[in-house]
């Protein structure tokens, strides 16, 4: 008895799942390019993988800094200047014992 591989798993439906995830990547791609200065470099298309195509070997990403994380996350911070972090899984309970007291 021979074991399933993902080829075999692959069907009509996942072909056709497949090629529309590939046309709405296209017409996201083709938007983009027309609604973007032309000096813009946009990301490469890319078809989205099929299990006999050869996997391409990415280069890992970059890890963010400190400061990158903050200053992204910081601006979903509270609308006030002050970051809480005493509690940070306390939420509004522990906001409105504080206005409270």
């Amino acid at each position: 008895m021979s074991r399933a591989t993902a080829e075999d798993a692959w069907d009509q439906k996942d072909e056709l799942l497949a090629t529309i995830i590939d046309q709405l990547s296209l017409s996201n791609h083709l938007y983009l390019q027309a609604h973007t200065d032309k000096k813009t470099k946009l990301p490469d298309l890319e078809s989205f993988p099929r299990p006999w195509e050869e996997k391409k070997i990415d280069k890992p990403r970059k890890q963010s800094t400190v400061d990158e994380l903050v200053g992204f996350f910081g601006t979903m911070a509270a609308s006030s200047d002050v970051v809480r972090t005493e509690f940070p899984d306390a939420g509004d309970a522990a906001i409105a014992m504080e206005q409270e007291q």
